[in-house]
């Protein structure tokens, strides 16, 4: 059992256009520019040969589409198929550094005892908790956190880094995402459905995708050819920008006319999510197949890249908060009953409060964090319901509120009766916190 109180200074932190009959994936294109001559007619034919056996793989492995099965089934499937207790070694330990995430990580991983496969028990240097899914849960946030801020993705997307790629990094992040998600918890949550999509070979609008570019200069380009409606602001735009374009790999940009203009803000596109990081993408999908085939999963569910990878997630709601918990209150009539149910106002008030932005910084998800040590709900859920529990001031000793993240208790006082008082309370909670066990 461990009791958490995670400060909020440790938190680290596209609508489609309709398809046609027919959508080329995004290796029957990349196969098409050789086919009409837009590459030079010396490139390697090992290299063309090489993307030809790479689009038949693709289509066997994942199919044309990707299918809509179940979240919840597909992930609760995948964990229990490969979490195993072997035996005298039920799960893996592993000690891990607040100061130094990555690296305690990978120092912990590297081990000849360790497994992805098994369940994982966390201890954070220094801290007193046992691990009954609270530190697990909270040290999963920061390594996504980590992971998220890391080199290997570029805004939205990820990063054309050769240096990352030869060391692996992209593999890496790839175990790591689907060893987080076998463990119950989540992935970085940090990539555009736009690249998941133009890799998909479905379509995107083009605005939207223009907004998810991290590369400044080819935004700032492709919203002028975007915004073009004559031949001559077209000309204008291309009289600045033809070299850079042509950089980009468009070669065909020095006779370009406006009727061109949807075929080369495309072509730029899936330069930028899916040409130009080709290599990344693969390395990273082929990584969390490592752990359970899961890149396979990601790549099969769109459902799946939604809840684990996307960066377009739901907003946590004082409504959903509330369905998250459970009170644990005295006797209906019951003076102890009519103080709780004056805390209770008070604090829903405060979720309302969190919810409009209005209590010095603080939002929902950082309560979320302080009593589950999640900042969202996991895509397998809590354990259990949350549990809110009640305890009386002691004389003089005004105790504030604290948190059992392992049981998943919320622990608050009887008979506040001001708003104003209970979120001092609250501030104190969880701006004062500095770990488990540590108050």
């Amino acid at each position: 059992m461990s009791t958490s109180q995670p400060s909020g200074g440790d938190i680290v932190n596209v609508p489609s256009v309709p398809q046609q009959q027919h959508q080329h994936s995004e290796y029957e294109t990349y196969v098409q520019l050789f086919d009409e001559g837009v590459w030079d007619e010396d490139e390697d034919p090992a290299f063309i040969e090489a993307v030809q056996a790479s689009l038949a793989e693709w289509q066997e492995r994942s199919g044309p589409h990707p299918t809509s099965e179940s979240v919840h089934t597909l992930l609760r499937s995948f964990q229990e198929n490969l979490l195993t207790s072997a035996d005298g070694n039920k799960t893996v330990s592993v000690i891990i550094s607040r100061k130094a995430i990555m690296q305690s990580t990978l120092r912990a991983i590297e081990r000849k005892t360790f497994s992805f496969m098994k369940p994982v028990n966390v201890t954070f240097a220094g801290e007193e908790a046992v691990d009954a899914g609270g530190p697990r849960r909270e040290y999963f946030r920061l390594l996504m956190a980590s992971l998220a801020a890391s080199a290997v993705f570029h805004g939205s997307w990820f990063s054309h880094d050769l240096y990352q790629l030869n060391q692996g990094k992209y593999a890496l992040a790839g175990k790591l995402v689907a060893w987080s998600v076998l463990q119950g918890c989540n992935g970085p949550r940090c990539l555009s459905e736009v690249g998941y999509n133009l890799c998909r070979g479905v379509a995107v609008d083009p605005v939207i995708a223009i907004e998810a570019i991290a590369d400044v200069g080819m935004k700032t380009i492709l919203n002028a050819i975007e915004a073009s409606t004559s031949e001559k602001e077209f000309a204008d735009v291309l009289e600045k920008s033809s070299d850079q374009i042509a950089g980009y790999g468009y070669s065909n940009i020095y006779i370009a006319k406006l009727a061109n203009k949807d075929d080369i803000v495309h072509s730029l596109l899936k330069q930028h999510f899916v040409y130009g990081v080709h290599a990344e993408y693969a390395q990273f999908i082929e990584g969390m197949n490592t752990v359970g085939n899961f890149g396979n999963v990601v790549l099969a569910n769109k459902s799946v890249f939604d809840n684990i990878l996307s960066n377009k997630q739901e907003k946590l709601t004082a409504a959903k908060f509330k369905s998250l918990y459970e009170l644990n209150t005295s006797e209906q009539g019951s003076n102890s009953r009519q103080q709780e149910e004056s805390t209770i106002y008070c604090f829903e008030v405060f979720l309302k409060d969190l919810e409009e932005g209005e209590r010095d910084g603080l939002a929902l998800e950082d309560l979320l964090v302080f009593i589950t040590g999640s900042d969202t709900v996991p895509p397998l859920g809590f354990d259990h319901v949350i549990t809110v529990e009640f305890y009386d001031f002691t004389g003089n000793d005004r105790r504030r509120p604290w948190s059992s993240s392992c049981g998943l208790t919320f622990h608050l006082p009887r008979g506040i009766e001001e708003p104003q008082e209970f979120n001092a309370l609250m501030k104190e909670a969880l701006l004062g916190c500095h770990g488990f066990g540590k108050s």
